[in-house]
């Protein structure tokens, strides 16, 4: 290897610190490696340094370096190092533009459907996103497609810890006598109950042929008690949204996670808030506020089979340092996003997310392909963000545009809803879209009423368009 000669002949000679710079996957051994963030504080550390560059990348066509370069070269702080390939392509880079989140999976996901034939398995593809809350929208979408996927270096969504533990309060809401519910709710946070009150607790429920819930007698298990019921109370003139909202501010969970202040915790709060995307999408495509209803979604959702090799990968750029795949997708490029809007409070955090822009850029082999959306739910509420800066510094011509993601009309929220309200009356026939006539049993206050359909009475708001009076 003639940078090895190279290095080898340096080592007899004057030079004594010896630093290699360049593609973080290519390693010599024996020699330390720095990235952009390292040389500059090496070389002022170390007069007598020599920087060997190792500018040749043997993963990604020039097209994507060159993109990479662009992208690199805008930060304030940096080593000129400009990588360069022998592969040689005419694949430009792809820019697709939807109108909101799930449109930009499903663009995403039917140009992995188009590929496939060429590359046959779907561990060529890999969709990275710059925060664990992107992951929600693309699972759900990849999953409605039958489009197997892994989640590399974490859970799938509404398999993680604080999601998990969230979905016991809701449960436990709906369902008192689901014990399993109860025994993850009531220590998420920590309430001073523990194993051992929790194991009496379920032997009196066995004796007395009742509920856990029920068996809650002490000071500290009544307040729990309590706040279940109050959260059952709350729901009666609430959305699912606001619930979900409220049981995040008041059951002690926001509260842990901000008192930890780790990044870890951030990333489980972010989780949290991202939850009111989910039931949003399900009150505005359904207009119920049924909790069951809610709930059954969910549970469909989740049996997900892991166990197939062949899938999508599915995860954040940090996670994808080091690996490479065929083809690659940088969804969310968007200014808040990525850049993520943190970054705009620290001195180098800018730089921070070039580099790690950098870094998502040349995981790509072949093909890379840039997403974003003119609109987007993010913890559960409409967000409009202009495109990434990232993109605007790649030269235009390695950049095409997939016209028809950009010309498609955004459908406005307002379109789940009728502009004016409909006032109802007990007794008064109704017809649903999807769960066909039924009757008005309760008004509950000027947004929700009950009515009780043929199989179960569902909480419905009073102006969803698929809701009228028959």
């Amino acid at each position: 290897n003639p940078v090895q000669y190279k290095i080898t002949k340096l080592l007899s000679s004057k030079y004594k610190n010896i630093f290699v710079v360049g593609d973080m996957n290519q390693s010599i051994y024996g020699f330390r490696q720095a990235d952009y963030r390292n040389i500059l504080n090496f070389e002022n550390d170390f007069k007598d340094a020599f920087i060997v560059k190792l500018e040749q990348n043997y993963r990604s066509t020039n097209v994507i370096l060159e993109a990479a370069n662009d992208v690199i070269k805008n930060n304030k702080e940096k080593k000129d190092l400009k990588l360069w390939s022998e592969r040689e392509s005419d694949a430009l880079i792809t820019y697709m533009r939807a109108y909101d989140e799930t449109h930009e999976i499903k663009l995403v996901a039917d140009e992995i459907l188009n590929l496939k034939t060429k590359y046959e398995s779907y561990d060529s593809f890999a969709i990275l996103y710059r925060t664990n809350a992107q992951s929600r929208i693309v699972e759900e979408v990849l999953a409605s497609m039958a489009i197997p996927y892994k989640v590399y270096g974490g859970f799938s969504y509404l398999n993680r810890k604080e999601i998990k533990d969230l979905l016991a309060y809701l449960h436990l809401i709906n369902n008192t006598s689901d014990n399993i519910s109860l025994r993850r709710a009531i220590s998420a946070p920590k309430r001073g109950i523990g194993e051992v009150s929790l194991s009496n607790i379920e032997v009196e429920s066995i004796i007395n042929g009742k509920s856990m819930f029920e068996m809650l007698s002490n000071k500290k298990e009544l307040e729990f008690k309590e706040l279940i019921i109050s959260y059952q109370q709350y729901l009666e003139t609430h959305t699912l949204t606001e619930l979900v909202e409220h049981i995040i501010e008041t059951s002690g969970m926001k509260k842990e996670y901000e008192l930890d202040n780790t990044l870890e915790s951030d990333i489980r709060l972010d989780n949290l808030m991202e939850f009111k995307s989910i039931t949003m999408s399900f009150e505005r495509q359904s207009g119920s506020e049924n909790l069951s209803d809610f709930l059954n979604q969910i549970s469909l959702a989740t049996d997900k089979d892991d166990t197939t090799d062949n899938a999508v990968s599915v995860m954040t750029i940090h996670s994808a340092k080091g690996l490479e795949f065929d083809v690659v997708f940088l969804i969310g490029m968007e200014e808040g996003i990525f850049p993520h809007s943190n970054s705009m409070l620290e001195s180098d955090g800018l730089d921070e997310e070039r580099r790690l822009c950098y870094v998502g850029i040349t995981r790509a082999k072949d093909l890379l392909y840039l997403t974003n959306a003119k609109r987007r739910m993010i913890y559960g509420e409409d967000n409009y963000n202009p495109p990434s800066r990232f993109i605007s510094e790649i030269d235009e011509k390695l950049i095409k545009t997939n016209q028809l993601a950009t010309t498609i009309e955004i459908k406005p929220k307002d379109s789940y809803y009728n502009n004016t309200d409909t006032e109802y009356r007990l007794g008064d026939i109704v017809e649903h879209k999807t769960f066909g006539h039924g009757v008005v049993v309760k008004i509950k206050d000027d947004k929700l009423i009950d009515i009780a359909f043929r199989d179960s009475v569902k909480t419905m708001a009073k102006n969803h368009k698929d809701l009228k009076k028959v």
